[in-house]
This record gives structure tokens, sequence and C-alpha cells, in this order.
């Protein structure tokens, strides 16, 4: 399981670097959790916070079924 995301001054500028990531994990199966750009602003700890909720949740669930 990886989580994945980047930080940028705005949202659409990690899509292109994210999308060759998530292509790149998924050649070797990776569970990927997020994937979306974080932009730096107002909402950035709530959106970060989603994140690793996300990957908290997806965690969890790998544990109780593996």
């Amino acid at each position: 399981m990886i989580g994945v995301t980047a930080s940028t001054v705005g949202f659409g500028r990690g899509v292109a670097g994210l999308a060759a990531l998530k292509v790149t994990l998924g050649a070797v199966s990776a569970r990927i959790v997020g994937g979306e750009p974080i932009a730096r602003g107002a909402a950035f700890d709530s959106d970060l916070r989603a994140l690793l909720e996300a990957l908290l949740r997806t965690a969890a669930e790998a544990v109780s079924d593996p």
C-alpha cells in the first residue's frame, strides 16, 4: 500500500506527475491510496488529514482482510 500526493501551488500542477507515478506503481501492482494533488492554502490541512485517514482506513482493512 502506497499513499501518493503532490504538494503544489495549484491543484492542476501535480496532476501529470501523479499520473506518471500511478502508472509506474501500477506496473508493480501497488495498492495506491490517494493520488490527487494537495494544493497549499486554506484546505491543505484538511486535504492532508483526509489522505492520512484514507491510509489508516486502508491499512486497517488490509489487516482485517488479508
